[in-house]
């Protein structure tokens, strides 16, 4: 993320949207489809952010609540 893109209105409702169309791509089977030897353990996604991401945006998850095991990996990290 840019910086400044975190002070839009609904920007972390945009990011929760794309986190999970990432987890429905991965854990509804189309990337086994793809990509026959990916496993959705082994996938992490990671969010660089161009200043403080605001505190709601820590929580954004990744596929459904209570889905721990296989679920990809999630990392948010703040860049100069």
């Amino acid at each position: 993320m840019d910086r400044g893109e975190w002070l839009l209105p609904r920007a972390v409702w945009l990011l929760q949207e794309k986190l999970n169309a990432y987890a429905s791509f991965i854990l509804d089977g189309k990337m086994r489809e793809l990509y026959p030897y990916a496993r959705p353990q082994d996938v992490q996604i990671v969010i660089r952010s161009r200043g403080q991401p605001p505190q709601d945006a820590l929580g954004c998850r990744v596929g459904a609540p209570g889905a721990g095991k296989g679920r990809p990996k999630l990392e948010l990290e703040q860049v100069a």
